[in-house]
């Protein structure tokens, strides 16, 4: 503990006006403050795993697996019970509050009984390894303390959940249930992880109303601590990946201490923490990934007349909730675990775990393809639209959609991809992006290396053959961002954890072949944090923690609208000086409606906002197009809708559009000719390009 307080000391100083005192006292204090709902949520999802002991009573590590289907319960009952509306108000204390309690509630009764059998809490000592993964974790807690919206540069300061991971639980939260919007085409995919920032916001009785007055609700009340609770609980699931690998390559190595240290391997990725530090989805999917992995493994879990199908449900449901917490499990991770049922059954139990996968899989996905098919008719919207439709779409944003989540370019240029070292400001796109650091390389050496042990060899051939169908899929069905390539890490590491045990038996008749496994681990691990560490020391201009004293009312503007109560005077420079965010939440009359016009991060605006994605239909086109050459209509249009305020942002339309993913209609000439005569400037912000203006009522002559 001492060492994981002074490494947080040490990486909570960077770049910021503070020391390492001052950082360590407000990483702690938001721990603090934003960190009991999710001990809760996590401990209640853990706890509802006993749930499961029928399934797992033979087991070889039962408490791995009901782990893993805990958590799989606790986000599919996140998501069912926001879907019908009861994680809002006072039903989400109840409903909500009731799963987490009965989940904390069974877990306190398995740690009583194992007190009970074994006469205190702790059954043996951690592995000294564990240490190994203080630094990558220290960073981890360190970002994920910071407002949303600063870190990472990869990530463009975390875009997706400025506009979709955070912004549509407070979609969610405001219209008091689970639902797609059409405005926003990510609302459509699974969200169970989004679905859990909405359980959090029942367990903290956080305010769905507030926008009329444009004050704070949702994950923005209470200083914004609601949005720290969802880092914070996507970092947790991240520490909760790293332990599920490190238990899997436990089992594979028979080694406690080779466990321990892929693992930390898998924590000092820096890809896992800088997906894990943001409330991203990711590492729900690597959770839920290792769990399977561990239970396609699982000799006694296979045992009996009934273990095939046993195994197969256990690693279906797994996958399945996966795939709920990102689609893109169903072929980064389902081929995989197939490939272990495969490889783990005999003869005779294997069509009986496939098929037992392939129906634990259904029923763990189906309530997403029921909603969206109640929603729009598509199951699987927005893929699939010519099978199934086009949803509320036009043929325009599906081309539009399509077009900008593909990748251009025959089967050799895809695979040059993997190798792409990027061009100018443009990052690489595959594996040698800096941010996989050594996982490349680790996994092609303990390829290898594993190869060359009888015991497990074909285990080796079975995992080098699904990082192949892996990075297949990933040539062939994304657009090609290295990111999407996370789920990899799961696998690679059980090649590590392989060929650590390998080197061991290798050199078992040397006293010293302990210390040079582990040093070879080490050396790996500290590798990777010290590049880890690189990266954070230079996100943001050198100063990644800067905002980390901030809450998130500093960037809503809260904190000033408060400051203006006391001492009125400061409007006239906050005029000046203020963000669009704080300018709007704070200067404009209480409750004024803004179209928010080529932007889509909405987060931190806490009045009432229209706003689309790129692929959704934008209210300004669908007004040109319904109305061509009449701007007054357009404006009546909008009017109608309730907006008096909009803001353009010129900079981020031109790159859409640049990039063909904008509405054709809806160019920067055509929107800034409809304001200037349809308008009144009330504010600009040249430097990041983007002006707001006032709508004339319609029908004002100019």
């Amino acid at each position: 503990m001492a060492a994981l307080l002074a490494l947080l000391a040490w990486t909570s100083s960077f770049g910021g006006p503070h020391g390492p005192t001052a950082g360590l006292v407000s990483v702690l204090y938001i721990l603090l403050r934003a960190g009991p709902p999710v001990f809760a949520y996590t401990f209640g999802a853990i706890g509802l795993g006993m749930l499961f002991r029928r399934w797992t009573r033979h087991a070889t590590d039962a408490a791995s697996i009901e782990c893993g289907l805990g958590l799989a319960l606790m986000l599919s009952l996140s998501h069912g019970l926001g879907v019908l509306g009861l994680l809002s108000g006072t039903p989400g204390m109840i409903f909500g509050g009731g799963a987490v309690l009965t989940g904390i509630v069974l877990l306190a009764r398995r740690i009583m009984d194992h007190i009970r059998r074994t006469g205190g809490i702790v059954a043996g000592t951690v592995p000294w390894p564990v240490l190994l993964a203080l630094p990558s974790a220290a960073v981890l807690l360190t970002a994920a303390s910071s407002p949303p919206g600063w870190l990472w540069n990869s990530e463009h300061g975390g875009y997706d959940a400025l506009s979709y991971h955070l912004q549509l639980p407070q979609d969610w939260i405001e219209q008091g249930r689970i639902w797609p919007q059409p405005h926003n085409v990510y609302s459509y995919l699974p969200g169970y992880i989004e679905s859990a920032f909405v359980h959090i916001a029942a367990l903290t009785g956080a305010p769905a109303a507030g926008r009329e007055l444009s004050r704070p609700m949702g994950l923005l009340a209470g200083e914004g601590n609601g949005l720290l609770t969802c880092q914070l609980l996507h970092a947790a699931m991240t520490m909760l990946a790293a332990g599920l690998v490190g238990r899997w390559a436990w089992a594979l190595s028979k080694s406690a201490a080779v466990g321990a240290v892929t693992g930390a391997i898998f924590l000092s990725v820096p890809w896992v923490v800088v997906t894990g530090s943001l409330a991203y989805n990711e590492m729900g999917l690597a959770a839920l990934f290792a769990a399977a992995m561990i239970a396609a493994g699982d000799a006694g879990l296979r045992e009996g007349r009934r273990g095939g199908w046993r195994v197969g449900l256990i690693c279906g449901v797994l996958v399945g909730v996966a795939c709920g917490c990102k689609p893109t499990a169903l072929f980064m991770a389902a081929p995989v675990v197939g490939l272990a049922l495969l490889h783990h059954a005999g003869p005779g139990a294997r069509w009986r775990a496939i098929v037992g996968a392939m129906i634990g899989g259904m029923i763990a996905i189906a309530p997403w393809l029921i909603r969206n098919a109640l929603a729009n008719g598509n199951p699987v919207f927005p893929m699939a639209t010519a099978l199934f439709g086009n949803g509320h779409w036009s043929a325009e944003q599906v081309q539009r959609y399509i077009t900008g989540h593909k990748f251009d370019g025959g089967l050799l240029a895809r695979a040059a991809m993997l190798l792409d070292a990027g061009r100018g400001s443009t990052p690489p796109r595959g594996l040698l992006n800096a941010q996989w650091s050594l996982l490349p390389a680790v996994t092609v050496v303990a390829a290898i290396a594993a190869l060359f042990s009888p015991a497990r060899r074909r285990l080796a051939m079975v995992l080098g053959l699904g990082i192949g169908v892996q990075l297949g899929a990933w040539m062939l069905v994304t657009h090609l961002q290295s990111r999407f390539l996370l789920p990899i890490a799961v696998p690679a590491c059980g090649l590590a954890a392989l060929a650590l045990a390998a080197a061991n038996d290798l050199l078992k008749r040397s006293p010293r072949a302990p210390n040079v496994v582990l040093a070879v681990g080490a050396f790996v691990c500290i590798g990777q944090a010290g590049q880890l560490i690189g990266i954070y020391s230079a996100q943001c201009g050198g100063a990644p923690n800067l905002s980390l004293l901030e809450s998130p009312w500093f960037r809503s503007g809260e904190l000033d609208r408060r400051a203006l109560a006391i001492d009125p005077a400061r409007a006239a420079s906050l005029a000046v000086s203020a963000p669009p965010e704080v300018f709007l939440n704070v200067l404009a009359p209480p409750g004024t409606c803004t179209y928010l016009l080529g932007e889509a991060r909405a987060l931190y605006y806490t009045g009432p906002v229209l706003y689309n994605t790129t692929w959704d239909a934008w209210p300004l086109g669908e007004a040109m197009r319904r109305f061509p050459g009449d701007p007054g209509a357009w404006t009546l249009e909008l009017w109608n809708r309730g907006v008096r305020l909009v803001l353009l942002n010129e900079a981020e339309v031109a790159r859409l559009h640049a990039s063909g993913w904008a509405d054709p209609e809806v160019t920067v000439e055509a929107a800034a000719r409809w304001l200037q005569d349809q308008g009144r400037p009330v504010r600009s912000w040249p430097e990041i390009g983007v002006a707001l203006f006032e709508l004339r009522p319609p029908g004002v002559a100019r």
